[in-house]
Formats: structure tokens, C-alpha cells, sequence
């Protein structure tokens, strides 16, 4: 009989969904030299998540440039929403 030996997290695969609000609670403990654990709370949960150093400097960027493209959405749409209501009140005038 062949002893069949498996690594169990070789074939693991982990997916979780979880919304981060404004006042959540947000630490971190730093593991190994590449290694950080982040942990978020909002008291009565918790849901932790590890980085290597490297893939956190890429979350980062990816994460500022996402921000600059939310950031110029937002601007548009209120310069829009600006300009329609000068339109408006043009209009209403008229």
C-alpha cells in the first residue's frame, strides 16, 4: 500500500467578500520582515488578511489610482451638476 501524502493548502482556495466602512477600526501587526497582518473590526467581527511586503506596495498604488480615477468621477459630476443648475435657473429666469 502507497502512503499518499498531500499538502493541504495546495489546493486551497480561500474567496471572501467584506465592505469596509469609514469608521471601521483598522490595525496591523507586522509578522515576519515580509509579512503584515492587517486586521479590521468593527467590534462584535473581525476579519483578518496578510500581505507580503511587496504585494502591499502594489495594493497601494493600484488602490492611489483608483482614488485619482473616483476623485475626477466625483469632480465631473459635479461640475455637472453645477452647470445644470445654472441652466436651470437661466431658463426658469428667462
Amino acid at each position: 500500500m502507497q502512503k499518499v501524502t498531500t499538502d493541504v493548502f495546495e489546493n486551497l482556495v480561500v474567496s471572501a467578500w467584506i465592505g469596509i466602512r469609514a469608521n471601521c477600526n483598522m490595525t496591523y501587526c507586522i509578522n515576519t520582515e515580509d509579512d503584515i497582518d492587517f486586521i479590521l473590526s468593527d467590534g462584535a467581527r473581525r476579519f483578518e488578511f496578510a500581505v507580503e511586503t511587496e504585494a502591499l506596495r502594489r495594493l497601494l498604488e493600484v488602490g492611489r489610482r483608483a482614488l485619482t480615477e473616483l476623485d475626477a468621477r466625483r469632480a465631473t459630476e459635479a461640475a455637472e451638476s453645477q452647470a445644470e443648475a445654472r441652466h436651470d435657473r437661466t431658463e426658469a429666469t428667462a
